[in-house]
């Protein structure tokens, strides 16, 4: 039994962008402190930087770098409507994955405003 608090159960799915080493640190408080269960998580990095991380708690890992191009595709069958998208990525557009979340109804958080590559 857990001696930690929830302050929250969260009914939706969590969605991260990226997996370093912010985002390898948010998930255990993320378990932790809301109440989730690790199959309603899911991880897209373009890396597979924290992978071991990710199954070590039971949390889905999809290798694959987003683009201008893809990420609508690749995203739109981790994330809908209630859902959350914590982008801790770098050379993923902000704008557009705050366009896309307001599209969806989902809501978003991002550790720092990033262009494309390039950009």
């Amino acid at each position: 039994m857990s001696t930690h608090e929830v302050y929250v159960e969260y009914p939706g799915h969590i969605v991260f962008v990226g997996f370093g080493s912010v985002g390898q640190g948010v998930l255990p408080l993320i378990l932790r402190h809301i109440g989730i269960s690790p199959e309603r998580l899911t991880v897209v990095s373009a890396e597979d930087a924290g992978r071991e991380e990710a199954a070590r708690y039971g949390v889905k890992f999809v290798k694959q770098a987003l683009s201008r191009e893809n990420f609508r595709r690749v995203l739109d069958g981790l994330l809908g409507r209630g859902d959350f998208l914590l982008n801790v990525s770098v050379d993923v557009s902000s704008l557009a994955l705050i366009r896309y979340c307001w599209e969806k109804g989902a809501m978003y958080l991002d550790t720092c405003i990033e262009p494309w590559p390039g950009g």
